[in-house]
């Protein structure tokens, strides 16, 4: 008997543990292909281990691809890299999107344009700037490291390069957020994105903060509960032990169970 409850406990936390895990995905290119990706108009190609476009969109517009993704809340993380050809180009990443309709609907997005970078909210064409920084070099061209937390409290963190360069509050409309989507653009050369990890809870970084939103900088703490690294859930606590509680509550049930049908044999 305490053999089959111990297994049971073990199924339960490895079931939950199993759970929380399916909506993670990450691909780094390395394979040379991007299966799961599906374009939505132009043409890509993966070269040297990066997904770059190769062929613009109808009227020179963009080219774009998208991977399913309905991660809501957590952390998305990649690098793109910007040509000096592209240097007076608007370069979008929308890592939460209702769809993959361009400037339609409603996604979240990293902007490179011009100087700076901007993280938004567009419902169809209209935005809302959560906040902006701008690049010290004065072009958003080369290469950067971006990941973007949310939290349970709707906060969101920005980071360059390891960096925390944008933060800001803003109330995520409960929509089905199912989409990742990469725009590149065309203009002798190409932006390209690679190492494109996406997962449920907060991942390690930096806790250096440099929060910029216009010409004002200042230092600021994001606080434990929103960066707390290595293996933790977006808002704090170790969901280690959430799933062995979650896991060992499943199991107390079933001696329950065992115990009543004992009792009444």
């Amino acid at each position: 008997m305490l053999s089959l409850v111990g297994l049971l406990l073990c199924s339960a936390a490895w079931c939950n543990l199993a759970s929380a895990a399916e909506h993670d995905w990450s691909d780094d290119f390395e394979d040379d292909n991007y299966d799961g990706w599906t374009i939505i108009q132009g043409d890509f190609d993966v070269v040297d281990g990066n997904l770059v476009g190769t062929t613009n969109g109808p009227a020179d517009s963009h080219c774009s691809i998208y991977h399913e993704s309905n991660v809501s809340m957590g952390t998305w993380s990649f690098d793109v890299y910007i040509p000096l050809a592209l240097a007076a180009l608007w370069i979008p990443i929308a890592f939460m999107a209702e769809s993959p309709t361009h400037l339609a609907d409603v996604y979240y997005v990293v902007e490179f344009y011009n100087t700076q970078m901007y993280l938004s909210r567009y419902n169809g064409l209209s935005q809302s700037i959560v906040g902006n920084y701008d690049f010290p070099g004065g072009t958003h061209c080369g290469l950067h490291h971006i990941q973007v937390v949310r939290n349970e409290t709707n906060y969101l963190y920005l980071y360059h390069n390891g960096t925390v360069v944008i933060e800001g509050l803003s109330l995520v409309p409960l929509l089905e957020w199912n989409y990742f989507v990469f725009y590149s653009f065309l203009d002798g050369s190409a932006a390209w994105i690679d190492n494109v990890n996406v997962t449920e809870y907060v991942v390690s970084t930096d806790t250096t903060t440099t929060t910029s939103t216009g010409s004002t900088t200042e230092s600021t703490d994001t606080g434990s509960s929103s960066t707390t690294t290595g293996g933790t859930n977006v808002g704090g606590g170790d969901m280690t032990m959430t799933y062995l509680l979650v896991g060992g509550g499943a199991a107390i049930v079933v001696i329950a169970i065992v115990v009543i049908i004992r009792m009444r044999s």
